[in-house]
């Protein structure tokens, strides 16, 4: 495929960035070549002192053409033409149309036409699962829509993802944490549908989906013994308990972190 090629100068020694990714690194009034393809691109330059900055797009109309960009990073003349992503901190990948972004330390989403969809006014944010996203407010989660709606109130200690119309919600209690007999705040999983209704109160030390909609893998037990087995939404057991050997497995860790994973995938 032909590609054009860009030419970058700097006045000053910078960091070059295209559609957020580092491409590469310019010495003071010497030239940097990239071969680009026909389109719009987002392109930063970052003096080395992490201060100054040009954010800009730049189109490429024509293919085995040269292009030259001149850079200005020093304080002084006109300032340069303004990204509409440059008041975003950080921009991650776009993913079914939708990027997270972030501002300061609160997280929101844009689309790919740059319009807002959800504000940046949460502490965290997970990806989109069957049009709804974790988020994270006050020590608290709930989800929003596509909208920026919050369909599900953030008053939950924590949260997975959707599947299915179902959602694993942690509340938690005061209660004995291990067999040593120390007390602190224990994590209880239920089941919520996407309507906020209650379907399997919180009871289960771990609750996460299986790869069937509707089923589940729960954890439940004392800090002496504790096991797993597979419930359905009425909280029917579907298969033989099976025992974990002692709190502080490794098993039990896995588990307890793919839960934690589950509202970023």
């Amino acid at each position: 495929m032909n590609m054009a090629t860009l030419k970058i100068i700097s006045d000053s020694d910078c960091h070059v960035f295209i559609d957020m990714e580092p491409r590469c690194d310019i010495k003071a009034n010497t030239l940097c070549k990239l071969s680009l393809n026909k389109g719009t691109y987002i392109i930063d330059c970052v003096h080395i002192n992490q201060v100054d900055r040009v954010s800009l797009d730049y189109t490429i109309d024509e293919e085995n053409t040269e292009y030259l960009l001149r850079v200005k990073l020093e304080r002084q003349g006109a300032p340069q033409k303004q990204s509409a992503y440059a008041c975003y901190d950080k921009i991650e990948p776009f993913c079914n149309g939708l990027a997270k972004v972030r501002i300061g330390k609160l997280w929101g989403y844009i689309d790919t036409d740059k319009k807002i969809i959800v504000p940046c006014i949460y502490d965290d944010i997970g990806g989109f699962n069957e049009g709804l996203a974790a988020c994270k407010r006050n020590e608290h989660w709930g989800f929003v829509d596509m909208h920026g709606k919050e369909v599900i109130p953030l008053i939950y200690d924590d949260v997975g993802k959707c599947k299915g119309g179902y959602i694993p919600i942690c509340q938690k209690e005061w209660g004995e944490m291990n067999m040593a007999g120390d007390y602190g705040l224990i994590e209880k999983w239920g089941i919520i549908n996407i309507e906020n209704i209650m379907m399997i109160s919180p009871q289960y030390h771990c609750l996460y989906h299986t790869e069937c909609a509707g089923i589940f893998f729960a954890i439940k037990g004392t800090p002496i013994s504790k096991w797993r087995v597979e419930i359905n939404i009425q909280n029917e057991s579907l298969s033989p308990a099976t025992a974990f050997a002692d709190w502080d497995c490794t098993e039990w860790t896995e588990v307890y972190n793919r839960v934690h994973r589950n509202k970023y995938e």
